[in-house]
């Protein structure tokens, strides 16, 4: 018997009365059929009146066990399926003949069919007491339910053949096997309250123990145990792409499921290595090889199935010569069109633009990236695509043609929105005379007209597109935000200010090297914080790299290479002028030009997070340029 809580039917006619603090004694609720007196195995609930919580009760035998208090009122509730549901406010008392310390109370249900031919048995209007006569002499009866077990391999789900216990740890106990054929491991267990311990064993896999509640409805379907194999052995090969002769390489496999670094060989010998996996990890293989472009790949791409002795094959390209030739044409005429496709790697976040005419350009590809393309044109939707270096050959030119969809009707008709951008000193607060605004759609790279007033714009956006606007005004430093006009829109953002920041006055045309202390990092252990001013890596607004780092960060590289024990967390930060969404976006940037430009000059990748935070984590107050320039840090944590 399983016990439910119907919270709903609380609501109903309920009423208390009050009840005072008596000894509680155990009943004990028997159901049965109402027309044959057969035991009935239904879904039980009691519940003290005005409470929503459900005494907790046990299954002994045929018996849902319970304590109660005399003289108090308690809700009952018992359903099962093809019966009417019961439902009874009920005051329990000790006038019945115990059963080892248990007062027997019995429920009949009817059913919702009765039968035709049954007369209801006589024992429907007799008092409870005489329900108890039974048990007098002898216990209930047990309750018993039939189960059924199967053990497949986790890699092929396939039947197998296994050894199955099954036992409660003090008396019961149960035995059994499955086989090869798909037969099971059939046992008829005693429903009690105690979980049973499950133990699966089979040759050459894994043991399987767990606990399994019998007192689930586990009896309809079967029970699919999976094991899996003690060990699968990966055997990789790594050869020259060109010649497919053995090649010394980097490998490295980690281990993604336990986090860890499972395999790190350097210069293979004979281009081979071998590592035991775990069937149910996952896992990512890397290599690399001077001239040679980098192989990344997860395991299950690069072995679908797995075996006990499973083999992968690395051929790894030359870096050379390799070229993309791009071109455009409309995706219902076929035709050829002019447009521009932008370009950007995914390792330095450098985007490169190139503008076609019908016929076709050409884009060299010169390091081993993941390139990201976008084509824009006039009049028609912008196409996004993913082309991966790696999987270009040497000498290979790769030809790429975007197929792009005229903008429907429809787009033209997309409703139009009026968005209001105000424009502040940063400093002061106060609104910036005669801002100018640059304001271009992203698709179609159109410059929409604004209507200016004395300190800002207003503008008529569609709300089916995306938007890059710049504003400058003099005597400020200019900035830019990408607005996406439908979440604008649903988020109801149609009034924006904009925070300009003052140039500095002395001499602005005059960049200034900061002082680079490029030893700061010789002395470097774990649990240390070390923050640096964003100016020694980057200029203002900005997330392309300074030269003046190059020393400071290489020292860095050095040390890590050197000490592999160390990883480091790196965290950008800004002050809080400006869109607070653009300084996010710049510290996340920022932190990734640095990790990547580790990565670069060897650093294992495995040992360099990084993350942004914006200007969410100021170390000095916002209230001058000095306490500023403080939070615009990039933070380096040693672990």
């Amino acid at each position: 018997m399983i016990r439910f809580l119907f919270l709903s039917l609380l609501s109903i006619g309920l009423y208390s009365s009050s009840s005072f603090a008596q000894t509680e004694f155990r009943l004990g609720i028997e159901v049965k059929d109402k027309y044959t007196q057969q035991p009935l195995v239904p879904i039980i609930s009691v519940l003290e009146i005005n409470t929503e919580v459900e005494l907790k009760g046990q299954i002994l035998n045929d018996w849902y066990v319970v304590n109660v208090k005399p003289n108090t009122q308690y809700q009952v509730f018992v359903a099962l399926q093809e019966y009417k549901t019961y439902r009874q406010t009920l005051t329990f008392n000790t006038n019945t003949t115990p059963v080892n310390n248990i007062h027997p109370f019995v429920i009949e249900l009817e059913p919702i069919k009765p039968p035709k031919t049954t007369a209801i048995a006589q024992t429907v209007d007799k008092p409870v007491t005489q329900s108890v006569e039974k048990h007098e002499n002898k216990p209930p009866p047990i309750s018993k339910q039939a189960l059924k077990f199967i053990a497949i391999d986790a890699q092929t789900n396939q039947p197998i053949a296994a050894q199955f216990k099954l036992t409660d740890e003090i008396k019961e106990s149960y035995t059994g096997h499955s086989n090869i054929d798909g037969s099971s491991f059939n046992p008829i267990v005693v429903v009690q309250s105690r979980p049973y311990s499950l133990t699966v064993m089979a040759d050459g896999y894994q043991k399987y123990e767990s606990k399994i509640d019998i007192n689930q409805n586990l009896g309809q379907k079967p029970i699919v145990i999976k094991l899996s194999k003690l060990s699968i052995v990966l055997k990789v090969r790594i050869i020259d792409g060109q010649t497919s002769q053995p090649l010394a390489a980097h490998l490295r496999i980690l281990d993604q499921t336990e986090k860890r670094l499972a395999l790190d060989v350097k210069n293979t010998p004979n281009g081979q290595a071998a590592l035991p996996l775990h069937p149910s990890h996952s896992y990512l293989i890397e290599a690399q090889a001077k001239g040679f472009m980098p192989y990344q790949q997860t395991l299950e791409k690069a072995v679908p199935i797995l075996k006990e002795d499973s083999e992968l094959t690395i051929s790894m390209p030359k870096i050379g010569e390799t070229y993309l030739h791009l071109t455009a044409s409309d995706a219902t005429t076929g035709k050829k069109i002019a447009a521009i496709f932008k370009i950007t790697a995914s390792l330095t976040g450098q985007t490169t633009e190139i503008k076609s005419a019908p016929l076709p350009v050409k884009f060299k590809i010169s390091e081993p990236d993941i390139y990201y393309l976008e084509t824009l044109a006039a009049g028609y939707a912008a196409l996004k695509h993913e082309i991966d270096a790696e999987e270009i050959r040497v000498g290979q030119v790769f030809e790429y043609e975007a197929k792009l969809t005229p903008e429907s009707s429809k787009a033209s008709l997309a409703p139009i929105k009026t968005f209001t951008f105000k424009v502040l000193d940063a400093t002061t607060q106060k609104p910036i005379l005669r801002p100018r605004f640059n304001i271009k759609n992203t698709s179609t790279q159109k410059l929409i007209p604004p209507r200016g007033y004395a300190s800002g714009v207003q503008v008529g956006l569609k709300i089916d597109q995306n938007y890059l606007i710049e504003i400058e005004a003099n005597g400020y430093e200019p900035t830019r935000m990408q607005l996406e006009a439908a979440d604008w829109a649903k988020r109801g953002e149609f009034l924006t200010n904009i925070s300009l920041v003052p140039l500095k006055k002395n001499s602005p045309s005059v960049k200034i090297k900061p002082v680079v202390n490029e030893k700061i990092f010789d002395n470097i252990k774990a649990g240390q914080s070390l923050a640096i001013e964003d100016n020694v890596y980057f200029d203002q607004s900005s997330y392309i790299l300074r030269s003046e780092a190059y020393g400071q960060l290489n020292r860095l590289a050095a040390i890590m290479k050197r000490t592999p024990t160390i990883s480091i967390e790196i965290v950008g930060h800004t002050d809080n002028t400006g869109d607070p969404r653009l300084n996010q976006t710049l510290s996340e940037q920022r932190a990734k030009v640095i990790a990547n430009y580790l990565g670069n000059q060897g650093v294992d990748e495995s040992s360099i997070t990084h993350r942004g935070e914006g200007a969410s984590k100021p170390i000095a107050p916002n209230d001058s340029e000095e306490n500023r320039q403080r939070n615009r840090r990039v933070q380096f944590l040693i672990k």
